[in-house]
């Protein structure tokens, strides 16, 4: 799946310290890995105070949120994300998940939600 970067600067309206924007990587941790700790489920966001793209789990139980890793580079914390997917699911799953990559804004490698790409098409139509 193809994430554009831009679509992590609108705040949300409950934290406007973070992006409205979130991509969720997995929602549970299979049983076989509740033994050492929580169920939780973990997503990509924007700190939009430090323009950090963070991977945080969320555990289930108690709401609370764990930066695991943060980065300028939106690509290097989606393949942190990725690794995280392959860890936790790839042996009940038997598959190895490919990793996300960040939007190049132009066909075929973009976000379908990418603003950049939305308003060039725009600008064809009415150009004509």
């Amino acid at each position: 799946m193809f994430i554009c970067e831009y679509g992590f600067e609108f705040p949300d309206h409950e934290d406007p310290n973070y992006s409205l924007t979130e991509i969720d990587i997995y929602g549970w941790i299979p049983a076989s890995f509740r033994r050492d700790e929580e169920d939780h489920s973990l997503s990509v966001r924007k700190n939009l105070n430090t323009k950090e793209f963070e991977l945080y789990k969320s555990i289930h139980r108690t709401n609370e949120k764990q930066v695991l890793f943060s980065s300028l580079n939106l690509q290097e914390t989606l393949i942190k994300a990725n690794d995280q997917w392959n860890y936790y699911h790839s042996k009940w799953s038997k598959t190895i998940r490919e990793c996300d990559l960040v939007c190049e804004h132009k066909s075929p490698n973009i976000d379908m939600g990418c603003n950049i790409y939305q308003r060039k098409l725009k600008e064809c139509e009415n150009n004509g």
